[in-house]
């Protein structure tokens, strides 16, 4: 999996999340995915890079920890080809989801494949670590 692709499916799990609101607004079940996120968005800008807020928030995007290191910890990608935009888009996929509680979601705007440094295989337990659970939406 990558990191671009996870960004994708989270947009369009919010995107639908929030179709079937208005289809349903009586459900309370709905329309809560992209409010999620945007408070774990806010946490990570909040208590900023290095933090446990900035991890928790970019864990939703790795399937696993090599993926999550070149999100959460700088150090490890330094020196790395193409590491050079991911200062950026590490700045985009937080502010992304911040624009307001009931965010589009758009969570890849601006972040390009550059992004995908490390693409190991998934790691299911590393992904039922995440404080919300995405849903794939799209196969």
């Amino acid at each position: 999996m990558s990191i671009l692709n996870n960004l994708r499916k989270a947009h369009a799990a919010i995107v639908l999340d929030q179709t079937k609101r208005a289809l349903q607004p009586n459900n309370p079940d709905l329309g809560k995915l992209g409010g999620h996120i945007n408070e774990l968005a806010v946490d990570a800008l909040t208590h900023g890079l290095g933090s446990d807020a900035w991890t928790d928030y970019m864990t939703l995007f790795a399937s696993n920890p090599a993926e999550l290191a070149q999100l959460a910890d700088p150090a490890k990608t330094e020196g790395v080809a193409g590491a050079a935009w991911l200062r950026q888009m590490r700045a985009y996929i937080v502010s992304n989801a911040i624009c307001d509680i009931g965010t589009n979601g758009k969570t890849f705007d601006k972040v390009t494949a550059d992004v995908n440094i490390a693409e190991d295989q998934a790691n299911e337990e590393f992904i039922k670590t995440r404080k919300v659970a995405i849903p794939d939406v799209v196969e």
